[in-house]
C-alpha cells in the first residue's frame, strides 16, 4: 500500500508539473510567434503517457486548466499539424481518464471556432500557410480536433455535434471561389479559405 501511494503521489506531481509547463508555454493572449512549438510537442508527448498512469481523481482536479491550454493549441490558428494533432490526442485521453462529462462543454467551445462568422476583410489578413488566414487555420484545427476526439472513442457522445460540423465543412468548401454573396455584394474569401486552404481541409 505504501509503495502504491508513493507511485500515485509521483504521478500526480508529474501531471501537475506538466499542466503548469503547458500553461507557461502557451499562456493566455501570448504572441504565437514567440511560442516554442518543439517544447510544446515534447510536453504533449509526456502528458499523454503521464495521463495513463495518473489516478482519475487527480486528473479531474487539474483537468480544466489543462483543457484550456490544449484548446489554445488546437484552436489557436498558430500550431503546426503535428502539434495540433498531438494536443487533440491528449485531449481525447484526458476525457477518457478524467471527467468525461466535461467533453460536452469542450466540444461546444470547439464548435464556436468551426462555425464562427468570418472576419470582414479576411482576404487581407496575413497568410499563415496553406492559403489560410489565422481564423481559417483556427477553424481547420477545430474541425481536426473534433474528428480526432470522435476517433478516440468519444464519437457516440459527440453525435449531436455532427450536423453542425458537416454543415460548416460544406460551407467552407463551397466558398473556395474566394467570394460569397451577402447583402447584395460579394465579400472576398468569406470563410477565410482559398483553394490551397480547401486542399488542406480535405486532407484533414
Amino acid at each position: 500500500p505504501e509503495a502504491a501511494a508513493r507511485l500515485r503521489l509521483r504521478a500526480m506531481a508529474t501531471f501537475q508539473a506538466l499542466g503548469d509547463r503547458l500553461a507557461h508555454l502557451v499562456p493566455h493572449g501570448c504572441d504565437p510567434s514567440a511560442i516554442d512549438q518543439a517544447a510544446v510537442f515534447d510536453t504533449l508527448a509526456e502528458a499523454q503517457l503521464c495521463l495513463k498512469r495518473t489516478d482519475p481523481e487527480d486528473v479531474r482536479a487539474r483537468q480544466r486548466g489543462v483543457e484550456d491550454a490544449l484548446l489554445r493549441i488546437t484552436c489557436g490558428g498558430w500550431a503546426g499539424p503535428a502539434v495540433r494533432r498531438s494536443a487533440s490526442d491528449v485531449l481525447s485521453v484526458l476525457f477518457s481518464v478524467g471527467n468525461a462529462v466535461a467533453l460536452y462543454s469542450c466540444v461546444n467551445e470547439i464548435m464556436t471556432h468551426v462555425t464562427a462568422v468570418p472576419e470582414r476583410g479576411s482576404a487581407s489578413k496575413p497568410n499563415v500557410g496553406c492559403g489560410l488566414t489565422r481564423q481559417g487555420a483556427a477553424r481547420i484545427g477545430a474541425m481536426e480536433c473534433v474528428a480526432r476526439l470522435a476517433r478516440g472513442e468519444h464519437g457516440p457522445a459527440m453525435s449531436g455535434s455532427a450536423g453542425s460540423l458537416v454543415a460548416a465543412v460544406a460551407k467552407l468548401l463551397k466558398s473556395t471561389d474566394g467570394s460569397s454573396a451577402g447583402a447584395g455584394r460579394a465579400f472576398p474569401n468569406a470563410w477565410a479559405l482559398t483553394p490551397d486552404g480547401a486542399r488542406a481541409l480535405r486532407r484533414c
